[in-house]
């Protein structure tokens, strides 16, 4: 297909104003192809901030406040390492006490079954975007390892941003310099080549050392209102 997007890519390029992209990984792609500069516009959240705290998120769900809570959000598209996912929420529940696997989004039926029979899976279903931050806040950690590593395209992983949730996924040669080195700010990432096992083993270490529901909020929605608020976004579209 690159045979006619290509100049097609071209022609418009030379069109437009300006040039944007979701991610910085496309950004020498765009100059190689078009002779231009594209400027980085980060992906915001597409669901409304939740009000509720930690604990009043749980209570609705009826979620023990000394469980742990294993968040998942979007769909089960193939980029989504779902086994991964399984892999970390059975080394977390041979630490802890009680362990739930949180899922919101329309694809509950998919990764029940990756869940291994041991695991506590509440499927919270497709939501509106108005109460998805509802049940997100009831998340100790959001698990979103990607094949590709997380970049600032997710929506969904900004979404955790927006609520103050920690967030442990992956990281490759596409993944956005301004998410890396970020564990002060409680984004946790393990290098893709590293496997399921290196993932699952940094998730079951991040709950030893560090206290998630007090140290929540405020570093990690400071980042999010800087780069993926959406008055952050039109700025910087501006």
């Amino acid at each position: 297909m690159r045979l006619w997007q290509v100049p097609q890519f071209f022609f418009l390029s030379r069109m437009a104003g300006s040039l944007y992209t979701s991610c910085s990984r496309w950004q020498r792609a765009i100059r190689h192809t078009s002779g231009r500069e594209a400027i980085h516009l980060p992906v915001g959240s597409n669901v409304a901030r939740s009000m509720l705290t930690r604990d009043e998120a749980r209570r609705r769900l009826k979620i023990e406040t000394n469980a742990v809570v294993l968040g998942v959000f979007g769909s089960a598209h193939p980029s989504r390492l779902m086994d991964w996912i399984s892999d970390a929420a059975t080394k977390v529940a041979s630490d802890a006490t009680e362990t739930v696997v949180l899922y919101v989004g329309a694809d509950g039926g998919a990764l029940r079954p990756a869940l291994g029979p041991g695991i506590r899976f509440l499927d919270c279903g497709l939501l509106d975007g108005g109460v998805v931050g509802d049940s997100l806040m009831a998340a100790d950690l959001l698990l979103a390892p990607f094949v590709d590593g997380l970049s600032t395209r997710r929506g969904s992983v900004a979404a955790a941003f927006q609520h103050g949730i920690p967030v442990a996924s992956t990281s490759s040669l596409w993944t956005d310099k301004m998410l890396l080195g970020r564990e002060d700010r409680l984004i946790f990432l393990s290098p893709v080549e590293g496997g399921s096992t290196a993932f699952a083993s940094m998730v079951s270490g991040i709950f030893r050392r560090v206290s998630l529901p007090d140290s929540r909020q405020v570093a990690l929605r400071g980042f999010y209102y800087d780069h993926f608020s959406w008055p952050s976004v039109c700025r910087r579209l501006l």
